[in-house]
């Protein structure tokens, strides 16, 4: 699985989880995942986002756009945060904006 829709448009595609990293290899290759999946398992990362839950078992699923100066632009959170289509049409617009240096409507 992979993000083509966002080729060419400086993106990074990284997915985050609890699991441990043999279970995220064995995810990522039954996914076909052509991005990184990555494990935290010390929960780390998923504590300074804020989504891990309160029990400290699992991650909520989250999708995350940073920009090329690290500040994070868009959150997805949910159901939201499994169909990319919104997140691809913010990068693309996020993209756009970076380019010219001129606000794009709808991206702050």
């Amino acid at each position: 699985m992979d993000t083509p829709d966002l080729a060419g448009h400086q993106t990074q595609v990284l997915a985050v989880s609890v699991d441990d990293a043999k279970t995220v290899r064995e995810f990522a290759k039954a996914l076909g995942a052509t991005y990184p999946l990555l494990s935290d398992e010390t929960r780390a990362v998923s504590k300074a986002y804020g989504v891990l839950d309160p029990s400290g078992r699992f991650d909520r699923r989250a999708t995350f756009v940073v920009d090329s100066g690290g500040i994070i632009r868009k959150i997805e959170e949910g159901a939201a945060a499994i169909d990319p289509s919104g997140v691809v049409t913010f990068c693309k617009l996020l993209g756009k904006k970076e380019a010219s240096g001129r606000d794009e409507p709808g991206v702050k």
